[in-house]
């Protein structure tokens, strides 16, 4: 199956599920740990996430501020996954998870780099 079609479909299941697998599941998992690194990523995604939804809002008033921490913070948070999660899952002959996440990340950096706003 190409990537693409991964990516497409791991899009599909993030809508379709989304909040609802954190409502009736609560995890005992040592990610969840405030200080574990994917928990930190976590909360990264949600940071982020807030932020641009502040910039939508702002919309035609948009603030440079904004975008330099939107692009600093994005930049910050994949290098992270770059250098510690996917040499790791690389190195135990995990290769599909990092590549999938490249490429959503490809398509981020390319909806910001090509939006309006920029």
């Amino acid at each position: 199956m190409a990537i693409e079609e991964i990516q497409n479909l791991c899009d599909v299941h993030a809508e379709v599920f989304k909040g609802s697998i954190e409502e009736i599941h609560r995890s005992a998992e040592p990610s969840e740990l405030p200080s574990h690194p994917a928990n930190v990523l976590k909360s990264e995604n949600r940071a982020l996430e807030k932020l641009m939804e502040k910039i939508e809002a702002a919309d035609s008033q948009i603030n440079t501020n904004m975008l330099k921490r939107l692009y600093q913070g994005l930049d910050i948070h994949y290098k992270k996954k770059e250098n510690l999660f996917f040499p790791y899952m690389e190195k135990y002959g995990i290769s599909a998870p990092p590549k999938v996440m490249w490429g959503v990340d490809d398509e981020i950096w390319g909806m910001l780099l090509d939006s309006p706003w920029r």
